[in-house]
Parts: structure tokens; sequence; C-alpha cells
């Protein structure tokens, strides 16, 4: 709509010019009431135009700064926004802080006092003697402002020798003896396993199992532990040096963990399949390897290459997947008989499934089963994801993973379908 002059000059100078022209209305009413106009009608009459101008005015002022949109009421310019900006993670930071110091009074509190001008609030520390003095390992909530080389910085500054600094989880706020005894009772019960234990205790290492003929060379930075069931384990950490404590920690769990595997039964289940029958299931090892050579005879060249597309496995690769140290063997019995076996091969943090059904057990609900308890264990071991391979055409092979829980993720070469399937971490 086309304004008037009138109209925009009001606009451009806001509320004062709606109250000037109310004023001069009432005036103009006054005047009109003392020449004979009626005091009272002039004076209503002089208030309604007042009003209407003011009123108005403010319609227009709205209508300029919002395009002509109406006007918001009172109780729209009372509420407050519903989209803000985030508000930042206020939540303090768990750290784990490793140290060298010098075995002299006074040098932790220097590090301590270091640490709580950035404030921080230590809330475990752990001190590990060695020839040279000692290894402080501080458990820390820092602000969520504080980064890792502020921290590496304020502790190299009050004396800190060899510093490392990483994010810690909060189990590890456990302390050393609370941390070994969860681990030995996990040992025991089967619900983890070496390779684990040795990880919670040691904090960050790696840990990769090799053959018994491998000699391992061991330094400050790396221990050679014996694996039960055969071989060793190499334990390596890149960020920090093995203080004797540790060493013998280490060593140690090892002999609990020898000991639980000779005396304990092994871990055995029970599957049932789709006729309703049930099965025996156990835990085998080196000593099943001749019941394990006779399944894999009386399985087809088909069904062998479905589990091994590289070719039949020589007794050196049978033996090493029935070593405990590398995963966990599952066999399905029928009587004295192997008729299903699976592997649940460790690789870090994941593990790789791999199944064999002998052929006249197959579509009877065995493989799915057998999966489902390594997928089990992975969980209680702490793994992070599990996968499987196999080939594109074998759909027995596939339909026994979906039904287990796995899901096609890629295929990484021709011919070659990657399947996965996402664990639980569980803490011990």
């Amino acid at each position: 709509m086309r304004q008037t002059g009138f109209v925009r000059w009001v606009r451009a100078h806001g509320r004062g010019c709606y109250v000037f022209v109310g004023v001069l209305v009432w005036m103009t009413g006054l005047v009109w009431a003392a020449a004979g106009g009626g005091t009272a009608t002039a004076l209503i009459g002089a208030a309604l135009s007042a009003l209407a101008a003011v009123t108005v005015g403010a319609a227009s002022r709205n209508g300029a700064s919002s395009g002509g949109a109406a006007p918001a009421t009172a109780s729209e310019t009372q509420r407050p926004l519903e989209v803000r900006e985030a508000e930042p993670d206020r939540k303090p930071v768990l750290w784990r802080v490793r140290t060298g110091v010098v075995d002299a009074p006074g040098q932790l509190a220097e590090v301590a006092a270091a640490l709580a001008a950035l404030g921080a609030d230590i809330r475990t520390v752990q001190v590990h003697p060695t020839t040279e003095g000692a290894v402080d390992e501080i458990l820390l909530h820092a602000p969520s402002g504080v980064r890792r080389r502020d921290l590496l910085r304020a502790v190299r500054v009050a004396g800190g020798t060899s510093v490392r600094v990483a994010r810690a989880e909060v189990h590890e706020l456990d302390d050393i003896p609370t941390r070994a005894l969860s681990v030995a009772t996990g040992l025991v019960t089967g619900r983890t396993e070496l390779r684990r234990g040795l990880a919670v205790l040691l904090g960050e290492v790696a840990v990769d199992w090799c053959e018994p003929n491998v000699r391992i060379q061991e330094d400050q930075h790396t221990i050679a532990v014996p694996a039960p069931g055969g071989g060793m384990f190499r334990v390596h950490r890149s960020n920090g040096e093995f203080t004797p404590a540790e060493q013998a920690r280490a060593q140690r769990l090892a002999d609990l963990a020898a000991r639980s595997w000779e005396r304990t039964p092994a871990h055995a289940d029970v599957i049932g399949t789709r006729s309703g029958r049930e099965l025996p299931t156990r835990v085998v090892d080196r000593s099943d390897y001749a019941h394990l050579l006779a399944f894999y005879r009386a399985c087809s060249p088909a069904s062998r290459h479905r589990r091994h597309r590289a070719g039949p496995p020589d007794q050196d690769e049978i033996l090493r997947l029935l070593t405990p140290g590398v995963g966990r063997a599952l066999a399905v019995f029928d009587g004295d008989d192997i008729i299903a076996w699976g592997n649940l091969v460790y690789e870090g943090e994941q593990g790789d499934v791999a199944l064999l059904v002998r052929d006249d057990w197959q579509r009877r609900g065995i493989g799915t089963a057998l999966a489902r308890l390594l997928v089990d264990h992975a969980e209680r071991v702490g793994l992070s994801a599990v996968s499987a391979r196999t080939q594109v055409d074998d759909s027995p092979t596939a339909a026994t993973l979906r039904a287990a829980g796995f899901i096609l993720h890629r295929v990484p070469e021709p011919g070659e379908w990657h399947w996965t399937h996402n664990a639980s971490e569980h803490a011990i």
C-alpha cells in the first residue's frame, strides 16, 4: 500500500511523534469544547483520538520492523527463546598422568601443586619404585578446557621426566589391589582371560600371542609372559617403561591363569537344534587335535573350502587355532564325535569368527547357536566388535550369520563379503 508523507514521517520519528499527535488531538478537543462543543463529549473524543493515534502508530512501527507481520503478544515477548546456543560441556575429564620423579623430599608435592594450578583434582596416586627413583601414576579430573599439552607442560616444569598423559576410563579409578583381585576373580571364574587381564592391570599395553618357538626380545618397554595352553604373550608399552613391580605382577597373574586353566574344567554349554535335540558344546584345545582331525576328514571338500578358502589347514594351523592365547575354540559333540566347531580369533580389541558344520548336521541351527556363543564370549572379555568373512556365493553361512545378529558390512575384495557384529564392552 502506498504511504503518505505524513505516515512516513511518523514511522521515521518513532514513539515520540505518536504521543505528540495524541496531545495535539486532545488540545484540539479542549479548544472545541471551550467554543461550545460540550466538555464531556470533547474529552471523550479527544481521549479516543489520542488512544487511536498511539495504537495505530505502534502498529505501524511494529509492521515496519517485521515486514508487516502481526505484533507479538505479551506472553510471546516474555517467553524465553526456544533455541539457544548449546552450553559448553563443563564435565571434568579423567586423565592418566605417568611420570618419573626424583627420589627427593617434596618432588611429588611440586607435581601436585602444578596440577592443582590447572584446576585438576587428583583422585588416585600409585607409586612404582625403580632403581633411579620412582614412577608415579596419577589419575585426575581436570576441567574440560585443560588439554593434554597443558598437563604435559605443567608436570615437566615441576620436574617430571618421561611424562606420559592419556585419557583414562572410569574403571581405572579402582586402586591396584582392587583391580588385581577383580582380574584374578575373572580368571578363576572364566569371565576373562589372561590377555584381557594384563591389559586391565597394566593400562595402555599391546598384548600379542607368539608361537612357542619365537623368542621375545625383552627390554624396558617389552616383557614376555607365558600364555596358558602354549606360547608366549608379548606385552609392549610404547608410552612408558615397565617398572619391576609391574613385571612381577604380570608374572604372578600368568601363574594364576595357568593354574586356573589346568584345574578348571573346560567351559561347557548345551545348544539345541531346530528339532529340539540338545547337544553338548565345550571349549577345545590342543589335546583335542585327533578328534578335530577326524571331524575335518568327515566334512566334504566344498564345506572345508567355505571355511578355509586358501585350502585345508595344516597341522600347525589347526594347533594354533586350538591355542587359548589365540582366542576361543568351541566344538559341538554328538557322543565322542565333533560335528561342528567355531573359532573366535582375537585381533587387538576385535575378534574374527569362523564356523564349520559337518554336512549331515547342516541346516539345523547349530552354526547359528555356535556363533552366538562366540559373540557372548567376545562381550565377556571386552572386545569392541566381531567380524566374519564369507564368499559371496556361500548362502548357507550368510544365513547363519544373519540369524546370529551379524550384518553385511562391506565387500573388501571381489568375491568376498565382510560381516560385523557389534559387541558390548563389559568391564571386569
